[in-house]
């Protein structure tokens, strides 16, 4: 596919802009995402503080004592995306290992009884496919992936979990995720990654970036704790 992108703006309290993207199916809208922010990056923009990729749009953080003015707003975000094209997204691929043993597999009983797979099903199911992160959110680092074998689908938890452990493989609807540190949560927790995924003190804190391709290995109790030792 080729082409300018179509989008519309729209207001975000007075230091922000919306840019809603027209016609594009879920996989080009995170890749309109990622090209946004890309050129951003590339080509910095008087005025523009950050640029953030939501769920079904992107957020323009700015200035208002340089973008001042609903007209200046619009033409200055306009002129910055005017260069964007529909294009295939070139990705990294990161790989996570995951342990599906029962100690981190907190709701694959659940998941199970819901699904009326076996666990081994739901567990060559999920680390067999590939995912896309749309976003982060929730809390620093937490990935929202798209990709999620339909047959995995599941509900949220009736009751979230008061403290879902750091590395926590998660589903809920269509979706994937990982919680980053020890927090809340309602997703299905299916397994354990040892991997870190936000470090507030590195260059970059969030290993995960929008647009990344996430594949998950399968690995053992006790690589999982090889894993988690080496990394101490």
């Amino acid at each position: 596919m080729a082409g300018r992108i179509q989008f519309e703006l729209a207001p975000l309290g007075d230091t922000a802009v919306e840019v809603r993207w027209q016609g594009l199916d879920d996989q080009a809208l995170i890749s309109a995402n990622v090209a946004a922010v890309r050129l951003f990056e590339q080509r910095p923009c008087e005025g523009v503080i950050a640029v953030v990729p939501g769920f079904l749009s992107l957020t323009i953080h700015y200035d208002p004592l340089v973008w001042n003015g609903w007209e200046e707003i619009h033409r200055r975000a306009s002129g910055a995306l005017s260069e964007l094209e529909a294009t295939t997204l070139e990705s990294r691929i990161v790989e996570l290992p995951v342990c599906y043993s029962d100690n981190y597999a907190l709701d694959l009983e659940a998941v199970v009884a819901l699904t009326g797979l076996t666990s081994r099903e739901v567990i060559r199911r999920h680390s067999g496919a590939e995912y896309i992160v749309r976003m982060l959110g929730f809390m620093p680092g937490f990935p929202y992936l798209a990709g999620l074998p339909t047959e995995l689908q599941v509900p949220r938890k009736d009751r979230p979990r008061l403290n879902a452990p750091a590395g926590s493989v998660a589903i809920a609807g269509d979706q994937a995720g990982i919680y980053p540190v020890v927090s809340p949560g309602g997703w299905q927790i299916i397994g354990r990654t040892p991997v870190r995924l936000f470090n507030p003190h590195a260059a970059n804190p969030s290993l995960l970036r929008p647009g990344d391709r996430v594949r998950f290995r399968q690995v053992s109790a006790e690589e999982y704790l090889e894993i988690e030792r080496a990394a101490e």
